[in-house]
């Protein structure tokens, strides 16, 4: 059976791809070599399907992506997973391998070779979306109420919640922020929509907090905000999920100085954001007389849930998805709807158990 590839193109199975020729992909300022089926590469990424248009399986440079990024792209292609794979003969531990990715430490690369910059061709264009009532989930509100009443939401962390972070190959959940967003712009440059998809996953999981594993939210850095606005173009999902996670993880007590700098078209977002959620933290009652008070009742209001004061990402992965058809639009739907079901009844059960030991 053929499976889709994300962009429109039905592909071969897993079998007859890895029986198609290997193309040689050579990665980063050191030129590292990959070789990779021909037909698994073109099938999930538009980027290699119009590289590798000639008889011969072509030579393919990548001299700008780290090899870290590409390495989890490659492991994805065979493995369907999100894991990290420490060469061969490096003694380095993850932290190590991740270092050089984190936008404190990173050095710009010049914008016009750098992975999923503003000229690149966007393969889709998603249309606005609103929190439709099956999305909503009435346990675990997360708000304080006008008696004060603290109703379960997590503060967001500090930037130092990075450094005790306990990063792990196999678990995509453990990485920093940093490495997941850049994993998503690589997917934007490979024009690789299933692998965005996964990625964006991953962001979610960073944003609700659902992982159940210890892991620490942290919200987005300035300089990670600043890297995702000058490597995605207008209207891009990762700015949608970036802004979000501002406006309902970040602490506002810095000076106002702090933000001078940063991306107008971000800034614009964030504070329409925040005006439409005025005040928040409202219990139910006043949040809803807020939504009329500001003339909000329109179901197609861009990023705004009408019946309770939450970001998208509390509701579905599947609002920041990329979706070739309005069918694929639909089953990510539903699979994104289950598996939050199950998320909850997972984490439901930790906090039983949590609770039956004390």
């Amino acid at each position: 059976m053929s499976a889709s590839t994300g962009f429109g193109v039905k592909c071969s199975t897993f079998d007859e791809d890895i029986q198609s020729p290997m193309v040689t992909v050579q990665v980063g300022q050191g030129k590292k070599t990959f070789h990779v089926h021909q037909a698994l590469i073109c099938n999930k990424s538009a980027f290699f399907q119009s590289a590798c248009t000639q008889a011969t399986p072509p030579i393919v440079d990548l001299e700008q992506v780290p090899v870290q990024l590409f390495n989890i792209f490659y492991s994805w292609l065979y493995s369907g997973r999100l894991v990290y794979i420490i060469p061969k003969g490096s003694n380095a531990t993850v932290r190590e391998e991740f270092l050089p990715l984190l936008c404190k430490e990173y050095h710009e690369i010049p914008e016009d070779q750098s992975p999923g910059e503003n000229n690149q061709p966007v393969g889709h264009q998603e249309t606005p979306v609103k929190i439709e009532p099956e999305d909503i989930e009435e346990d675990n509100p997360g708000h304080v109420d006008c008696h004060g009443q603290d109703q379960g939401r997590p503060e967001a962390p500090g930037d130092d919640s990075l450094a005790v972070a306990d990063f792990e190959a196999k678990d995509a959940k453990t990485w920093p922020i940093d490495v997941i967003v850049k994993l998503y712009t690589l997917g934007h440059y490979l024009e690789a929509q299933l692998f965005k998809n996964e990625v964006m996953n991953v962001i979610v999981d960073h944003a609700t907090g659902c992982v159940i594993h210890g892991v620490l939210q942290h919200h987005p850095t300035r300089p990670l905000v600043k890297f995702v606005y000058e490597n995605t173009p207008p209207r891009s999902l990762l700015r949608n999920i970036i802004v979000d996670l501002v406006v309902y993880q970040q602490a506002w007590d810095e000076p106002i100085e702090a933000w001078k700098g940063m991306p107008e078209e971000f800034l614009i977002k964030v504070m329409v954001s925040l005006g439409r959620r005025l005040p928040p933290k409202l219990c139910h009652e006043c949040y809803q007389k807020a939504i009329v008070g500001n003339n909000l009742t329109d179901g197609d209001v861009e990023g705004l849930c009408l019946n309770k004061d939450k970001a998208l990402f509390e509701s579905s992965a599947c609002y920041y998805h990329e979706h070739g058809t309005e069918e694929e639009r639909e089953e990510c739907k539903n699979i994104c709807r289950q598996e939050r079901k199950a998320k909850r009844r997972e984490v439901k059960a930790l906090k039983q158990a949590v609770t039956a030991t004390a």
